[in-house]
């Protein structure tokens, strides 16, 4: 699947091989890549980035990309993140600095390794974000 349902966010922890054999693609959309167990090569607009567990990619809309899988097909855990392009420009007022990074500031980066801290509350914050879609309560939305 590589069509977002929703115009704001959707959010999914997966763990299967459902990675292996992805072919090149782009999409309309934000893709925050988490990764979660294992390691391999990740692709970005001719970039190639080792992604292992405490690591995360970026791809901005249009970029082509896909994962670079090697061996015997295994169980993979991951959260992907896509963000509709609207949505966060709309979000650009009350976060001016922090939704510049992901048109600016990483221009040309897409790899992301944050200190063991940042990354813990990254993953926290993800893992909120899942726990309040598949709640889907009145409020979900509004703290998603």
């Amino acid at each position: 699947m590589q069509d977002m349902s929703r115009n704001d966010i959707e959010v999914y922890h997966y763990c299967d091989a459902a990675t292996f054999g992805v072919p090149p693609h782009r999409h309309a959309f934000y893709e925050l890549f988490c990764l979660l167990s294992d390691s391999f090569v990740y692709h970005v607009e001719g970039h190639s980035y080792e992604l292992h567990p405490g690591s995360l990619i970026l791809v901005r809309p249009g970029e082509t990309h896909w994962p670079e899988l090697r061996g015997e097909p295994r169980d993979l855990e991951r959260i992907v993140l896509w963000l509709n392009p609207e949505f966060v420009s709309s979000l650009s007022i009350f976060l001016p600095d922090t939704l510049g990074t992901l048109g600016e500031n990483l221009e040309d980066a897409h790899l992301i390794v944050p200190e063991e801290k940042t990354y813990q509350v990254i993953l926290g914050l993800l893992y909120s974000l899942l726990y309040e879609k598949n709640r889907a309560d009145a409020d979900s939305q509004y703290l998603c």
